[in-house]
């Protein structure tokens, strides 16, 4: 199920608990006030995340945040606690983790070279020595 994210499909959590991903990566989170922080997420659900704050930020619990991964559109959730740097978020729907995977594993396009053009191991500049 979360293979992507390194998930051994072993859970030492109570059983009422839902599968989490054991991760690292990086999400920002923007508030309605435009502030925004960075948070290293360690465990990542399809109903939130667990994480540690990057900047010290005075967050309160149940305000409202827009939590941004990489190459996804923002997704609105709520802090459901926050202990020093430490947050737990919780989305108001539940994500798709296989897209959030995904996501995190594109690249983009990158970069292509015409078959025209080839690599130039010799080049003379006049007024350099050869």
């Amino acid at each position: 199920m979360f293979k992507s994210f390194g998930f051994s499909g072993r859970s030492t959590a109570a059983p009422s608990r839902e599968q989490r991903a054991a991760t690292l990566l990086q999400v920002r989170c923007s508030i309605a006030d435009g502030s925004y922080f960075t948070i290293r997420v360690r465990n990542l659900s399809s109903h939130g995340l667990g994480g540690l704050c990057l900047q010290k930020i005075n967050v309160s619990e149940g305000r409202g945040v827009a939590v941004a991964f990489r190459n996804v559109s923002p997704i609105s959730a709520q802090v459901m606690w926050f202990n020093g740097n430490e947050i737990g978020i919780h989305f108001d729907q539940p994500i798709d983790m296989e897209r959030i995977a995904e996501a995190r594993a594109w690249t983009g396009p990158g970069f292509a070279v015409d078959k025209n053009h080839e690599v130039a191991d010799r080049c003379y500049r006049p007024g350099f020595a050869k």
